[in-house]
Parts: structure tokens; sequence; C-alpha cells
């Protein structure tokens, strides 16, 4: 029996932590709601969630950056 890969969508993430900033000790949760990963240090004390992970693409499309970012 094959089993789906669990995925992190963002929706869990806002919906189970109430909130939009996530920091040390927050939990981040599957779509399937099992816990995945806990947050254990922050070292940079605020992290948008809300926008796709970086990546080129993201920073052409969104920002029209060509090349290399250093996000």
């Amino acid at each position: 029996m094959a089993t789906t890969p669990a995925l992190y969508p963002q929706g869990a993430r806002s919906t189970y932590a109430s909130k939009i900033y996530l920091t040390k000790g927050d939990l981040l949760y599957s779509n399937d709601s099992r816990i995945m990963f806990k947050i254990l240090e922050d070292q940079v004390g605020r992290h948008d969630f809300l926008l796709t992970p970086c990546s080129q693409e993201m920073f052409k499309i969104l920002y029209r950056h060509e090349g290399h970012h250093p996000s």
C-alpha cells in the first residue's frame, strides 16, 4: 500500500498557531493535521510564512528581479 507524503500547507500553519508569525516553541502541522516540526531555536525573531519559499522564480515574478538574489 502506497502512502502519500505529508505536505506543509500554509493554511494549517495559521489555523493551528492562531498567529501569523511563528517563533521558538511553535509547531508546524502537515496537511493531515499531524505535527511535523517544532521550532527549537529562533535567531531571527520574525519570519514571513505568508509568501512562498524564496526562489529565483519568485523574485522574478513578484519583483521583476532578474538573476541571483542573495536571500
